[in-house]
């Protein structure tokens, strides 16, 4: 019988395709190819082709060989998934302090400005980032530019209590959000 592919079913991941095989009759040999210049070959009519980039189109390019030599050819295509949300990370930067006398004798220090640094990565491409400044948990709905993954955001007013929140969402719509509370630093009695 001249052997043919019937069908080839491939299976995304965020950084591998598994393709497999349906040939009649079942080959000799296998062979596997993203660029159709590398070839894998393998005893198996499934195989599994890693290292790739999330979210992705890719075609997967086979061959089936039967016993004799004779060899068919096939394509499809697929996407690889992403469901990876992104990383973020919110640091206290640059500050300066200063102290205030109260009434009461009372010397505590507040922050005359603050900075908070921030730095989103994703394992594609974070697609933006906003943040917000409350005295509570808020909707984040400013936009922050981030040079190589990081930006600065000074805080309006530095005092405590008040909110920090962030959120990082890539290409896909996986989204993460972080907030943080700006505390007073220590008091002191004098």
């Amino acid at each position: 019988d001249t052997i043919s592919i019937t069908s080839l079913n491939l299976t995304p991941s965020e950084t591998s395709i598994t393709a497999k095989i349906n040939s009649t009759p079942s080959a000799y040999k296998y062979y596997y190819s993203l660029d159709e210049d590398v070839w894998y070959e393998s005893s198996l009519d499934e195989y599994t082709i890693n290292d790739l980039k999330p979210n992705t189109n890719y075609t997967v390019y086979v061959k089936a060989e039967d016993s004799s030599g004779e060899v068919v050819k096939y394509s499809a295509t697929t996407k690889t998934t992403d469901t990876t949300k992104p990383k973020l990370k919110i640091e206290r930067g640059n500050f300066v302090l200063d102290e205030e006398d109260t009434v009461n004798h009372i010397n505590y220090e507040y922050y005359k400005s603050l900075y908070f640094d921030v730095t989103a990565t994703d394992n594609d491409q974070v697609n933006s980032v906003k943040y917000c400044v409350s005295s509570s948990e808020c909707t984040s709905n400013t936009n922050l530019t981030l040079t190589e993954n990081k930006s600065s955001i000074q805080m309006p007013n530095a005092s405590g209590g008040q909110v920090l929140c962030v959120t990082a969402t890539d290409k896909v719509g996986n989204e993460i959000k972080k907030c943080e509370e700006i505390s007073y630093p220590d008091e002191e009695d004098e």
